[in-house]
């Protein structure tokens, strides 16, 4: 990333145009912008319910009480050339989220809502693999691991 501020958005056409510039109204403003479905209502109950538990045990681990952690989230590029990401499952962002808050390294964020499309007719959700459920457990275990038992967010 050659800019001041990195984020991306994922190519599974959920994301409303509308949630992108919600995020891009805050640029310049805070060191990370985390977006929040404000619509959740539109997936499906079992999907629902993962990023509920999903969250909560995210906000258990960090001690932080944020609204969600899979969004989109905007970062200032200098802070994440300062850390390692380790993870390549669905939990990257709350990797990222909890390292660059619980370390200190990020000093100010804002959480903004965004809007998603309902799921296009019968497609399932990928999260709820077998596969993708046990790579984020993993790197949830290793999060709890560097974040409650040795006090170092970045050891993970």
């Amino acid at each position: 990333a050659q800019g001041e501020y990195f984020f991306f958005v994922p190519g599974d056409n959920e994301i409303m145009p509308s949630a992108i510039a919600t995020i891009l109204r805050e640029f310049g403003k805070y060191d990370i912008v985390i977006s929040y479905t404000d619509n959740q209502e539109v997936r499906e109950w079992s999907r629902r319910a993962l990023s509920y538990a999903f969250t909560k045990i995210c906000n258990f681990i960090s001690g932080f009480n944020l609204r969600y952690y899979n969004g989109i989230n905007m970062y200032r590029t200098e802070l994440l050339r300062r850390i390692t990401i380790k993870t390549d499952s669905f939990a990257y962002a709350a990797e990222i989220l909890m390292k660059l808050l619980g370390s200190g390294l990020a000093k100010t964020y804002i959480e903004v809502p965004m809007s998603i499309y309902p799921p296009e007719e019968g497609r399932k959700a990928a999260a709820l693999r077998w596969k993708n459920i046990t790579s984020v457990s993993s790197t949830l275990l290793g999060l709890f691991w560097a974040v409650r038992i040795k006090d170092d967010p970045l050891s993970y």
